[in-house]
């Protein structure tokens, strides 16, 4: 799997705060039982964010400002992109399929550092003769803040810091009394069409724990048609040694 020069959220969350914006991000990690599924990255761009990147009402764009989303796309990740909605706001949306929890742990990673909201978030698949489990653990930690999206990337282009802005900056930009007023980050599971949502408020740590269990039906069926066998041998052996 191909790795990347900034981490997916540093790249998307980064110069949207960059510019001044409100930005609602959501994570959603979908599994089946075999371990199998897709992560994807969504956002939502309020008007202001929309008119400063996404282009006319109704196209797609594969740029977010300086970023060209090109080593994105060469790592894998699919979808449309930046797209301007009719009501004038905009939405960002990616994915990446993967066909083993391995895998998809590889992708938690590309989305923040080791430190960061999703650093952390492993996914796992356990069997047991009677059931196969997935599990989705925590936690999400976003207690250093506006820095756990740190990437020496973005820093390289902002010239400083994580973004080149610090919490107190990007209050002042978007008159807000409060960072989780604007930025809000939701991490979502689907895992074998068991659901769960978490929101991350910045400046915490959220633990987070779901899992989705399908039954081995085949197992149990085949463990039945034994024990079904054995009891007609027996009933007839039985008739077989009466006098």
């Amino acid at each position: 799997m191909q790795r990347l020069g900034a981490t997916v959220c540093a790249l998307v969350v980064g110069l949207l705060l960059l510019s001044g914006c409100k930005v609602d991000v959501t994570v959603t990690i979908a599994s089946d039982s075999l371990g199998a599924g897709r992560v994807v990255l969504d956002a939502v761009l309020d008007l202001d964010a929309a008119s400063a990147f996404a282009g006319p009402v109704g196209q797609s764009a594969d740029r977010i400002d300086r970023i060209d989303l090109a080593d994105l796309r060469k790592a894998g990740w699919e979808g449309p992109g930046l797209q301007r909605r009719t009501t004038g706001s905009a939405t960002f949306s990616l994915h990446h399929r993967f066909t083993t929890t391995d895998e998809a742990n590889a992708l938690l990673a590309q989305l923040s550092a080791t430190d960061g909201p999703f650093g952390q978030l492993t996914l796992t698949r356990s069997r047991s003769p009677m059931f196969t489990t997935i599990t989705l653990r925590g936690p999400g930690d976003f207690r250093r803040g506006l820095d756990a999206f740190g990437d020496a990337k973005i820093a390289a282009l902002t010239g400083s810091g994580a973004f080149g802005l610090s919490e107190t900056e990007v209050l002042r930009q978007t008159n807000a009394a409060d960072i989780n007023d604007v930025l809000m980050v939701k991490v979502m599971s689907d895992l074998v069409g068991t659901r769960a949502t978490w929101s991350l408020p910045v400046g915490k740590a959220t633990p987070i724990r779901s899992s989705g269990q399908q039954t081995q039906w085949a197992t149990i069926g085949g463990a039945a048609a034994a024990l079904a066998t054995l009891a007609l041998f027996v009933a007839l052996r039985s008739r077989t040694d009466a006098p």
